[in-house]
């Protein structure tokens, strides 16, 4: 069977050092179960890998939308104390104009 090629499938056989290699029609060698179980574990373990750093990248984008949305709380406060301020100054200046005092000349 050495270098035999078989005319239906165009597949070649060779005797190698681990014993029967098959090639297919285009030279590249049939992987060997082995071989094959070997690809499989890798991928699957990339794809493990890649599953945990999808979710890592999921949870950085929700703290870092939770970090948002706690200043966006605080920026909202800080625009109603100023607001509460705002209000408070107004009310203490119609007290002062009240007893004929100009708050704007103090």
């Amino acid at each position: 069977m050495e270098g035999w090629i078989s005319p239906r499938l165009g597949v070649r056989f060779e005797l190698g050092e681990d014993g029967l290699e098959i090639y297919r029609p285009d030279g590249e060698k049939f992987l060997s179960y082995a071989e094959l179980e070997e690809q499989r574990a890798l991928a699957r373990q990339r794809l493990q890998q890649a599953d945990q750093r999808a979710q890592q990248a999921d949870q950085r984008a929700q703290q870092a939308d939770q970090r948002a949305q706690q200043e966006a709380q605080r920026a909202e406060q800080e625009a109603q104390r100023a607001e509460q301020a705002e209000q408070k100054s107004d009310r203490l200046a119609a007290k002062l104009r009240e007893l004929n005092i100009d708050p704007d000349s103090i």
